[in-house]
């Protein structure tokens, strides 16, 4: 199976973002201090655009109509300069972020719901491969879509943190943020 967008489907998926940005925009979160913060956006050829910032949350929404970008990132340190080279940024200060990553928990049904895929011809492989058969490349990476127990697990293991975080330091959870 080839997943590299063809034009045809490359077009749908822009058109079908722009929609769904436009249609959403009441539903994006804003990030608190947005004009202290690095953005970074992934279009659907995986080419990446980072260092920029927003004044305000119509200007990102502005930006994504423009841009229809597949992926949305922003850091959660906070710069008084986002838009430079990260030596230039002057760090302010940082929220503190928990990632419970699931290929980190080494669940048994892991490997019946993880694809590799080759980043030169796109053909995707359940089982695990170092070299595609397709082309021999090498560049192979990984997609892990998690089954229902493994989500089950990811919800144990926030509650396990947030029970953690509220009982043991006090932090309030009205602070807390899960995504």
């Amino acid at each position: 199976m080839n997943i590299k967008p063809n034009n045809k489907n490359l077009h749908f998926l822009q058109k079908s973002f722009k929609e769904y940005y436009f249609k959403n925009t009441d539903i994006l979160e804003c990030p608190h201090n947005i004009s202290q913060r690095e953005f970074g956006f992934m279009n659907f050829e995986s080419d990446m655009k980072r260092h920029i910032s927003f004044d305000d949350m119509g200007q990102l929404n502005a930006y994504l109509l423009q841009n229809v970008p597949s992926d949305i990132y922003y850091s959660n340190s906070y710069y008084e300069f986002p838009t430079f080279p990260m030596n230039e940024k002057r760090w302010i200060g940082a929220d503190l972020i928990f990632d419970i990553d699931l290929k980190d928990l080494a669940l048994p049904c892991l490997m019946q719901h993880t694809y590799f895929i080759c980043k030169e011809c796109g053909i995707v492989s359940q089982k695990l491969i170092k070299l595609c058969d397709l082309c021999k490349s090498t560049k192979i990476h990984s997609i892990v879509i998690p089954c229902p127990i493994c989500i089950n697990i990811l919800k144990k293991e926030t509650k396990k943190l947030i029970s953690f975080l509220t009982e043991d330091f006090g932090i309030d959870s009205k602070y807390i943020f899960i995504y």
